[in-house]
């Protein structure tokens, strides 16, 4: 088995869309553990871990919302990283969506009912189908490394 500072390391080189998902109550945490599961039905699968107030949040209000964060929202990734859960929306502009917290100037933001959890080591990933989708007009923020960047040059996949 890989050494866990080198595993770590090694999945830092993955660049990402860092996000916050959110669920009644509310609670939110910051993750980059997300990724679209299906369009036909749109679904996501959002990895958090087993004793995330914000996974128990979803499960207990059936439902969560992905907040992909844009670029000049640096701050939020360690405001709900960290802390007493109950502090994360501390000067946070938010809406609630059905009992959801969806952030404000996000990149995007999929709102989900949820289907199922599966109970996978230390995490627990939540999968959920799309109830609701919109898009921001910002540029999403991405980890690369462990340090923010954004998309400077983009050429189509």
């Amino acid at each position: 088995m890989p050494e866990r500072t080198a595993f770590r390391q090694a999945m830092s080189r993955l660049a990402k869309s860092v996000t916050v998902v959110t669920a009644p109550g509310p609670f939110g945490c910051t993750t980059t553990g997300v990724l679209s599961l299906s369009v036909s039905p749109p679904a996501m699968l959002v990895s958090l871990r087993n004793n995330s107030s914000t996974l128990n949040g979803s499960i207990r209000g059936g439902s969560f919302a992905v907040n992909v964060l844009s670029t000049g929202q640096d701050e939020l990734i360690q405001q709900f990283a960290t802390g007493d859960p109950a502090t994360r929306f501390a000067g946070v502009p938010y809406s609630l969506h059905a009992g959801v917290p969806l952030l404000t100037d996000v990149a995007a933001i999929v709102v989900c009912s949820v289907r199922q959890t599966v109970v996978l080591w230390d995490h627990t990933l939540l999968i959920g189908t799309a109830r609701d989708v919109r898009i921001g007009g910002k540029p999403p923020l991405l980890l690369l490394d462990g340090h923010t960047t954004t998309t400077r040059q983009r050429k189509t996949a």
